[in-house]
């Protein structure tokens, strides 16, 4: 049996991404969480239209997995495609909290969200790796210097610094017009599913940054962190209430 991996390419989360190439396939092994594992599953026995295409923008799921006596959720590895991927993630939501949360993690939510760009946007870093394609230095930021940005304009200059090209001097115009249109589909089928809550879900972008294949390699945007996600059910609703602290 193959030893899985840390991966390299891991920038936010809880718990170590491994990685596994398996009959062809690169893998990814994240610590299980029942209610992602839950929402994972529900997402894989929809036939609802909406939901089939929301699909495609989470990672492939392949199941859960126990390795070396501990359980995993396996998924496709979304930088299997990349030579040099640079990857950003998105925190998104003004709310990051459900009512299951003990009282004090509920209120530590609240405070990363108000002392943040969460607060004014829904949006902040929580971690990102760029490959510089001259230098071919890595750069990196990690969640607590994510939270540490302060306004819009400064939230813009950082992902904009994600999409720039030392090489061309330029911001890739390309990927990031690929990219809205991504987010315009995204977008439109959300309108259809608002029953459905992503608290403290997260947008994954990765990009090719090795200047021979960058032009020729889509970019990927997908949904991840689902482990407050789920429907407005009776249960849904009481863990979508609004917390009093």
């Amino acid at each position: 049996f193959q030893q899985m991996e840390a991966s390299p390419f891991q920038v936010a989360g809880h718990g170590t991404l491994s990685t596994l190439e398996e009959g062809g396939k690169k893998l990814a092994f994240k610590p299980l969480c029942g209610s992602e594992l839950a929402f994972y599953e529900l997402l894989a026995s929809s036939s609802d239209a909406y939901l089939t295409r929301f699909k495609d923008f989470t990672p492939q799921f392949f199941g859960s997995r126990t390795v070396d006596e501990k359980e995993y959720l396996v998924m496709e590895d979304l930088t299997g495609g990349f030579k040099k991927p640079s990857i950003i993630d998105l925190k998104l939501g003004a709310r990051q909290y459900t009512m299951d949360m003990s009282e004090k993690k509920i209120l530590y939510s609240v405070q990363k969200v108000s002392e943040s760009t969460s607060a004014k946007t829904g949006l902040r870093i929580s971690g990102f790796k760029r490959l510089n394609n001259v230098t071919n230095e890595t750069e990196a930021m990690n969640k607590i210097e994510g939270r540490k940005i302060q306004t819009e304009e400064d939230l813009k200059q950082k992902i904009g610094q994600f999409f720039f090209s030392e090489k061309d001097n330029c911001p890739r115009a390309t990927l990031k017009n690929q990219l809205a249109d991504k987010v315009e589909q995204l977008l439109e089928i959300s309108t259809h599913i608002n029953d459905f809550r992503f608290y403290s879900a997260s947008a994954l972008i990765i990009i090719e940054t090795d200047p021979d294949l960058e032009n020729q390699t889509a970019p990927v945007l997908k949904l991840i962190d689902f482990a407050h996600s789920f429907h407005l059910d009776e249960r849904g609703k009481a863990l979508a209430a609004r917390s009093p602290l």
